[in-house]
């Protein structure tokens, strides 16, 4: 027990000295965190610079059905020729949106034009489909006899309660966030055995050249050596893994406090809280209670037990694989 306890800390201490460790562990949350405060920064940059969109309707019945949004802007542009409102669309805005004039909307099925120097994103182009789909099929009903404003109001939309056979409440989406648990525990176990299990390869190797492990072998047993390496190298993972989490919260709230982010997507004010609407509040407190109903400490114990057996049965093929190659680069193709 004393050989496998001096493997164990040698092991540790060589991998937590070593510069790349300290390298990584120190800069992936600084890289995480910057990277993140990128995306919140553009995105708000993307809200503030709403796209300008013209409009040139020659039929004179679409314009009125597409109204301005947070990170859309229309402008009627359908008084102007087209040529004129074309050139002034490609100087000014982001895009022109042209509807022409024809005898009958039906014709329009597959001539409303949108003319930009950029592509323009899906959800703009499925909204603008939507739009003309449901004005052509109005249309349609129209000529066929039927009151479209009837059809429309008759439309129903129904909402299918769940309960248990114990009497309780259930909500929409709780299988979703037990796989969502399940992935993110199988996510975090699989890339710990794969970063941690190729450090035990890779210590294997390193000693197998050196032919350190000649002198090694003479006073340990192989099995010990294996472990002292696996639970050496596990435990400077957990030790990065800690220092991750401490650093990469830090930075999260220093970078969020100097730059102005929010934690989130936005700040909900008392105000706001107070006119959230009843029913989403119960839903709220059905999901909370469903979510503690789950056997948190059967999933805590279980992610714990696969964590480590995992790690262990992968880290020592990695070893195996460490000690019947003779170099790192025949290791690649296992």
């Amino acid at each position: 027990m004393k050989k496998l306890s001096l493997i164990i800390k040698r092991e540790f201490i060589s991998k937590v000295r070593n510069k790349s460790f300290i390298v990584m562990t120190f800069l992936s949350p600084l890289l995480f965190v910057c990277i993140a405060v990128l995306v919140g920064y553009l995105s708000t940059m993307e809200k503030e610079n709403a796209s300008s969109i013209a409009i040139h309707d020659a039929s004179g019945v679409f314009v009125k059905q597409f109204k301005n949004k947070k990170n859309i802007r229309y402008i009627d542009l359908s008084f102007l020729p087209f040529k004129i409102a074309k050139d002034t669309a490609a100087k000014s805005y982001d895009g022109l949106l042209y509807i022409p004039s024809v005898d009958s909307l039906q014709q329009l099925k597959s001539k409303v034009e949108y003319i930009s120097e950029e592509s323009p994103s899906l959800n703009f182009v499925s909204e603008v489909e939507q739009i003309v789909d449901s004005i052509l099929t109005s249309d349609k009903l129209n000529a066929l006899g039927f009151d479209s404003k009837k059809i429309e109001d008759s439309r129903v939309s129904s909402s299918l309660k769940l309960s248990k056979f114990s009497g309780g409440e259930t909500v929409k989406g709780l299988n979703e966030i037990k796989l969502f648990i399940g992935g993110a525990f199988g996510y975090l176990i699989m890339m710990f055995i794969v970063i941690y299990g190729n450090f035990v390869m890779r210590s294997v190797i390193e000693e197998k050249t050196n032919r350190i492990i000649e002198i090694i072998i003479s006073s340990v047993k192989p099995f010990q050596l294996m472990m002292g390496k696996i639970i050496g190298n596990a435990l400077a993972g957990l030790l990065q893994f800690v220092i991750w989490a401490i650093m990469g919260g830090v930075l999260f709230f220093i970078f969020s406090y100097l730059f102005g982010f929010q934690l989130g997507a936005s700040v909900v004010s008392t105000d706001t809280i107070h006119h959230i609407q009843p029913d989403m509040l119960s839903t709220i407190k059905i999901y909370i209670s469903e979510i503690l109903t789950l056997p948190l400490g059967t999933l805590f114990i279980s992610f714990l037990l696969y964590f480590a057996g995992g790690y262990f049965l992968y880290s020592s093929f990695y070893a195996a694989i460490g000690a019947a190659v003779d170099s790192e680069t025949d290791s690649q193709q296992f």
